[in-house]
């Protein structure tokens, strides 16, 4: 019981702490901790989860238990893991990709071939457009604003009926050449 009261006033003291610290006043936890660690005090270095034991409470069974775990090396499972985590690096997470500016040269590369694709998509379509093979729906209005596609494909987004008839001729087209008809 007695324990249990050190261990709330400390709690209570903590947050005292923290608050004087947030208002602009000493760090008194990290003073403490520190002074706690120079002392060799095996609860603050080791972590029981904030509770401390006092007095002969370090001596009751389940008590001795705990320090004696926490006093063995950890497993080798979780060393590896740690040292593992040690060595992790940017590299290994793919952060320094870009600064070698091969994958940049690459993703310019495949930028500007999609965009050729696009304008020669566009190309054609026009020219099924002319030649009479696409029935032509698209807004006349916008082509009389200068709105029209450009074949450097920065300009304007064909009207929604534009598309599907796009989509709908390309997948006629496959079926066609899949089933040899």
């Amino acid at each position: 019981d007695l324990n249990d009261a050190i261990n709330k006033k400390l709690r209570e003291k903590y947050h005292w702490n923290r608050r004087i610290h947030e208002l602009g006043g000493p760090n008194f936890n990290a003073i403490e901790r520190r002074a706690r660690e120079r002392e060799g005090d095996v609860q603050s270095i080791k972590g029981f989860g904030g509770y401390r034991y006092f007095g002969a409470a370090k001596d009751l069974p389940g008590v001795k238990e705990l320090f004696e775990q926490a006093n063995k090396k950890p497993s080798t499972k979780r060393k590896r893991l740690y040292e593992w985590n040690k060595r992790a690096n940017p590299d290994y997470y793919g952060l320094r990709y870009e600064e070698d500016g091969v994958l940049l040269e690459l993703e310019e590369k495949a930028s500007h071939q999609n965009q050729q694709e696009v304008v020669q998509e566009r190309k054609r379509f026009r020219q099924e457009v002319q030649e009479g093979r696409i029935k032509e729906d698209y807004n006349e209005s916008s082509e009389e604003d200068g709105e029209d596609w450009d074949d450097d494909g920065k300009n304007a987004v064909p009207a929604q009926d534009l598309i599907s008839q796009m989509l709908l001729e390309r997948k006629k087209k496959e079926m066609l050449e899949k089933y040899n008809l």
